[in-house]
């Protein structure tokens, strides 16, 4: 990605900020949806016996369409009608946990600053503690990529996947949205062929106002999701020889995935690494020693400037940019006895300050890749239609709109889960299989 500082062309600026503003507001009254409409609560998902925040839960007005995802702080936001009865749920859910379910009344009063706390129970599994002690986690670590060959595809896949990516500023303010139905061919697990991809419908939006004084691009975030697949490239930061000598490994515990029970490997950054490498959980199928999950994140703390010079490639001079946090998720589905890639999601937050100034901004980067569909074949890809790492979704987007292909989901709707919004297409995706 690059940040830029947003500088209008003299004479035309102002009218192409007036026309995105016109579009957007068009687009809320289409859907006949108006800020005062709604009123959003707020709330932040912790462990009940660590106290630490659970990321990535599945939050949702029960009974409705109406879901987000807490981010990698627990924290959730959701956006549901004024017209909502008070004696509404909100549901939240979440692998290895039991789901927990609060009423609408708890939400009074709480606020982005002040999120009602929720307290989740991580769910009792069939694991010997005694037994889940005794692994030794380096020897885990070598047998679940031993058995790389048994555990995922070794032939072609194509999959067919929806991928969302939003930029933040601060807390409300989105600067870019996109959305696209990407056509993946999934090498094989075993070889060294990498993935390829093609964008097949898209749409997106950007926000340019001209009291932005800067503009953040996000490049690459197609390819980056699929390179972020650590069982197909081993390991984080590091080869898989380079483990022991990189990270300290510990067996945390166990948790429950999708019915099966799977054993939680840690890792975290050795003291006195030179290069900022990250801690995480690696979830191991008791049964099989698949990878059926993996969440990690940068070690930023101390290190800010640093971290981001791994992600900003140009910037204004007079700026000075940190990275906040860098959280990755990916996930794995079981399906004919092998497992597939899933789910991939990125979280970044960058905070820009001009220097010789105490202000500064928060701008937050999601990235996300859902599989909606998958056959077992080659899909090929010729060149001039492949992704390339240094692509700007924003600037490719509107190369394949089709306003038709989404039909009544004519808005691109950042607060609501990637889930929700293919919900909302399946009908389209269907018809073109």
């Amino acid at each position: 990605m690059y940040i830029c500082e947003n500088e209008p062309t003299p004479g035309s600026g102002m009218k192409r900020h007036l026309l995105l503003l016109l579009l957007l507001t068009t687009a809320w009254t289409a859907l006949g949806q108006s800020p005062e409409a709604f009123l959003t609560v707020y709330g932040k998902v912790l462990d009940n016996r660590t106290d630490q925040p659970v990321a990535f839960a599945s939050v949702s007005l029960t009974g409705t369409p109406i879901s987000n995802v807490t981010n990698a702080d627990g924290f959730f936001s959701l956006k549901i009608p004024a017209v909502t009865s008070a004696d509404a749920t909100v549901a939240i859910h979440h692998l290895g946990y039991v789901n927990a379910v609060r009423g609408l009344a708890d939400f009074q009063g709480c606020t982005a600053d002040k999120p009602l706390a929720i307290l989740m129970t991580p769910m009792s599994i069939q694991l010997d503690p005694s037994v889940i002690r005794s692994i030794d986690p380096w020897v885990l670590l070598q047998t679940a990529y031993r058995r790389v060959r048994d555990n995922y595809p070794m032939q072609h896949e194509h999959l067919i996947t929806f991928y969302r990516e939003m930029i933040r500023k601060g807390n409300v303010k989105y600067l870019a949205l996109n959305e696209a139905i990407v056509d993946v061919d999934k090498a094989p697990y075993g070889g060294f062929s990498s993935d390829r991809a093609a964008i097949y419908k898209g749409r997106g939006s950007r926000n340019f106002q001209a009291s932005d004084t800067l503009f953040v691009h996000f490049q690459g975030g197609i390819v980056g999701t699929l390179a972020g697949d650590i069982v197909k490239d081993p390991f984080i930061g590091c080869t898989l020889d380079l483990v022991p000598e990189s990270y300290d490994l510990s067996v945390e515990g166990s948790a429950a995935i999708d019915g099966r029970d799977c054993i939680i490997l840690s890792f975290k950054e050795k003291p006195g690494q030179e290069p900022i490498l990250f801690s995480g959980r690696v979830y191991i199928d008791s049964e099989s020693y698949a990878i059926a999950r993996t969440e990690y994140w940068m070690n930023v703390a101390g290190r800010e400037e640093r971290a981001a010079a791994r992600f900003v490639i140009k910037k204004p001079a007079d700026f000075r940019i940190r990275a906040e946090k860098a959280h990755y998720m990916m996930n794995f589905k079981q399906a004919d006895g092998r497992w597939h890639f899933d789910y991939s999601r990125l979280e970044l937050v960058l905070n820009a300050r001009r220097k010789r100034t105490l202000f500064s901004h928060n701008y937050t980067i999601v990235s996300e890749m859902a599989v909606t569909d998958r056959k077992v074949e080659v899909y090929k890809i010729a060149n001039q239609d492949k992704v390339k790492f240094n692509e700007i979704l924003s600037d490719r987007v509107n190369d394949f709109a089709d306003p038709e292909f989404w039909g009544n989901y004519n808005v691109i709707e950042p607060d609501q889960s990637i889930e929700t919004a293919i919900k909302r297409i399946i009908r389209q995706l269907k018809a073109r299989n």
